[in-house]
């Protein structure tokens, strides 16, 4: 199950909730509502129990609809196996002017945790109705 929090102020909520940045990449947004798997990806190791990415807070562009809307899928990634689909994807809307910076957060999955050095290698997707000027940056925290 994946959780929504707002970040408020990323330099004091990240390390007062003991989360730590493992694993940073950058999504290219295209602005067609399209999840794409085989995209570039940046793989993060987690330990399991809890999971997340955190999203900047960002300016949407080029929307198509009323309001900037993306969504997420979280993946298990496995070389020798098709990938893991985690948990339900999360969608989160936004506004026209202005996305504020959140936290999304897989709970209990530690199940994934697999391999010789028990870890899981977990990488997001997504899929938007809205372009940026720049990439988005997205921050894996564990």
């Amino acid at each position: 199950m994946a959780e929504l929090y707002p970040v408020e102020d990323k330099s004091i909520s990240t390390f007062a909730a003991g989360w730590q940045t493992i694993q940073t990449d950058w999504f290219t947004l295209h602005n067609d509502n399209t999840f794409r798997t085989s995209a570039d990806r940046k793989i993060a190791s987690s330990g399991g129990g809890d999971f997340g990415i955190r999203v900047l807070g960002h300016t949407p562009l080029s929307i198509k609809g009323t309001d900037s809307f993306i969504a997420y899928r979280l993946y298990e990634y496995d070389p020798q196996n098709a990938d893991d689909f985690v948990a339900p994807q999360m969608d989160v809307p936004g506004n026209r002017i202005w996305n504020p910076a959140y936290d999304i957060v897989w709970r209990g999955i530690s199940d994934y945790c697999d391999g010789i050095e028990g870890k899981a290698e977990f990488f997001a997707t997504h899929s938007e109705n809205y372009k940026m000027d720049k990439d988005l940056r997205i921050d894996y925290i564990d």
